[in-house]
């Protein structure tokens, strides 16, 4: 069951079931980005699509 998080109108952010895992999904300029596993994933990917610039994790 698809539950969204945050919704505007050009960023919208859903969280899922796939293979009996949460996942959430990243919809941003148009275009849904991969799932990720966790918020801190999909957080990381986020700033490096907005900034251009890859955060590394710990």
């Amino acid at each position: 069951m698809k539950k969204t998080i945050i919704s505007t109108p050009i960023m919208s952010i859903v969280t899922h079931s796939r293979d009996n895992y949460n996942c959430y999904s990243l919809y941003l300029n148009g275009k849904w980005e991969n799932d990720y596993h966790s918020l801190e994933e999909l957080q990381r990917a986020f700033l490096e699509i907005v900034t251009g610039v890859y955060v590394y994790a710990d």
